[in-house]
């Protein structure tokens, strides 16, 4: 729609409306087309929709006008909820490695295949809703708004992580090397070529303080048949360690086990979830996976020195890991004491003191523990004396470890944890009425209670279970299916039946027998085989499988192969 003057507009449609005859009101239309350059139907069809109640700004053309939907409000209901349902299927397929919608052409054939929508769809018409409603690809697929880390007091938690140097790598001496690659191929081809490793830095933020530490770990893949040593449960194990610690070295205080560790879902810090709840119920949080931007505080420590520290020490050499973790503490030192972090991470330990850990504090929340095999009255033997632990526990392996009240607690397969009975096995006797002793401290587990359901419900379910259950005649009752194409198939007859009733099936078994066609044999032969089998129906009513076998053995004795050759001849 071509934009007009509003002003002048307007003053051509108070003239035209003015007007006091027809005429007038016509040589003014043709004033304002000329004026606008526009034909006079376009004017008097922009005056008639003014002259109704649009807006000036719309008939002007200084913005578009919004067209009325044609749905009553109940279609429009529809719509949205059916829009909705095509949204759901839409992004139904986002999982894996860059996962990408499903498109809107199976979207929509899938949601009226299953029933799930009634209205017609096209494909442009449901794009169209899911970007009214804010449901479009890009939409779905931008970040939502970050939010910033706070936490009231020193040591309330601990982003935990590790990545790879970019510029250090050990060679099989176990000496630090330094290189530089281009690309990702560089790289791994050159770690083949010189048998090169990873160095992995890992690295903890204190959130409150943002005080940071760092350490390096290097050397061969622990997990057989992996090729790097990667994130591992050994070396973060280490690591917290020398973090939580007291440090030798006065100029760094920080110390103390957090109440919370934030981190990913690696496999490295998976396994120390139990050691976190024995050293002080420290509680592991993880974020959503492929978000690394959730614990923002750490990833910018890694990444200031793998992009600003690792440069502007190219040309620094380490001999090995132990010198470049010197250095790595001095930089962590440095950083953290001009920064004022050290001196914030201090305050916060006045309003609530860190908790500190020893190395026996360590040993006993990370020692490798007893291991056992409940027995058949759910009992382990430990140190020459019998533990009670569960019922439903017989021949499974348990970790035993005791607690930081010194019960000693066996652990299943499953995680769950057992406070061991010194009291030993359940026992019974006639004077004690065959009542079962211990039985307070011998309760049935909810899994055990939800078993015992789950059978009683069993037998419920034996009893109402019909075959129509598993294949109901329902599903058949429409089933039907056109005959196959089929061709006959003929064996050589063996026994003749006693009689025959009619000389049809008497040749046709002659036939079979002899393999060969009536119309193959001589003329002469034919008929006198077709009288004979006529003579003996009108006689007798039937044709007798002796007479079918005189037959046959008078015709066996003809070559018929001969006599054709006679026949061709003549």
């Amino acid at each position: 729609m071509k934009q007009l003057d509003p002003d002048l507009f307007y003053e051509f449609y108070s003239a035209w409306k003015e007007a006091p005859s027809k005429f007038s009101k016509g040589e003014m239309m043709r004033k304002a087309a000329s004026a606008f350059g526009l034909s006079e139907d376009a004017i008097r069809r922009r005056f008639e929709k003014y002259n109704i109640g649009s807006e000036l700004a719309v008939v002007t053309g200084e913005k578009k006008g919004k067209r009325k939907s044609n749905l009553n409000s109940e279609r429009m209901d529809l719509r949205e909820t059916e829009a909705k349902i095509i949204a759901e299927i839409v992004y139904s397929n986002l999982s894996g490695k860059e996962p990408k919608p499903i498109s809107m052409k199976l979207a929509l054939r899938r949601a009226r295949n299953s029933g799930q929508i009634k209205l017609p769809w096209t494909e442009s018409t449901a794009n169209r809703w899911l970007n009214r409603l804010g449901l479009g690809r890009h939409e779905m697929a931008s970040d939502e708004a970050s939010r910033t880390w706070r936490e009231p007091y020193s040591n309330s938690t601990h982003m935990v992580d590790a990545s790879v140097a970019e510029r250090y790598y050990l060679n099989p001496r176990g000496k630090v090397e330094r290189r530089w690659f281009l690309d990702d191929k560089d790289e791994e081809t050159a770690m083949l070529k010189d048998s090169l490793i990873k160095v992995w830095i890992y690295a903890l933020t204190d959130v409150y303080s943002k005080v940071f530490f760092l350490w390096a770990y290097g050397g061969k893949a622990i997990t057989p048949g992996a090729k790097n040593r990667g994130e591992n449960t050994v070396d973060y194990l280490d690591f917290l360690k020398r973090a939580w610690l007291p440090k030798n070295d006065s100029r760094n205080p920080f110390e103390g086990v957090p109440e919370y560790v934030y981190s990913d879902r690696g496999s490295g810090l998976k396994g120390l979830k139990n050691a976190f709840t024995r050293l002080g119920e420290i509680i592991f949080k993880t974020h959503t996976p492929g978000r690394p931007k959730a614990k923002g505080p750490v990833e910018r420590r890694i990444g200031v020195y793998k992009k600003i520290i690792e440069p502007a020490i190219d040309g620094k050499k380490f001999a090995d890991l132990n010198e470049l973790n010197d250095f790595l503490t001095l930089y962590t030192i440095h950083e953290n004491q001009i920064s004022g972090r050290f001196d914030l991470w201090l305050a916060g330990t006045k309003d609530k003191p860190v908790r500190r850990i020893t190395e026996q504090n360590f040993y006993d929340a990370t020692v490798t523990f007893d291991k056992r095999v409940v027995n058949n009255y759910g009992c382990i033997e430990y140190r020459n004396h019998s533990y009670g632990v569960a019922l439903d526990l017989v021949g499974q392996d348990v970790i035993l470890f005791r607690d930081r009240d010194g019960n000693l607690v066996a652990e299943d397969k499953l995680g769950n944890l057992y406070i061991c009975n010194p009291d030993g096995a359940r026992s019974i006797s006639q004077h004690t009425g065959f009542q079962t002793q211990s039985s307070d401290t011998w309760l049935k587990t909810d899994r055990m209670r939800l078993r015992d359901e789950i059978r009683e419900g069993a037998k419920k379910q034996r009893k109402i279970f019909t075959i129509d259950d598993l294949f109901p005649k329902s599903e058949l009752e429409n089933l039907r299916y056109f005959p196959a194409n089929a061709v006959p198939v003929e064996t050589p007859a063996t026994m003749a039946p006693s009689e025959f009733t009619d000389v049809e099936s008497a040749w046709s078994y002659i036939e079979r027998r002899l393999l060969i066609y009536r119309s193959e044999m001589p003329v002469e032969l034919f008929e006198a085989v077709q009288s004979r089998l006529d003579s003996s129906l009108t006689l007798k009513g039937s044709i007798t499988n002796q007479e079918i076998y005189e037959l046959l053995n008078i015709l066996n004795n003809i070559d018929f192969e001969s006599n054709d050759s006679k026949e061709s001849t003549e």
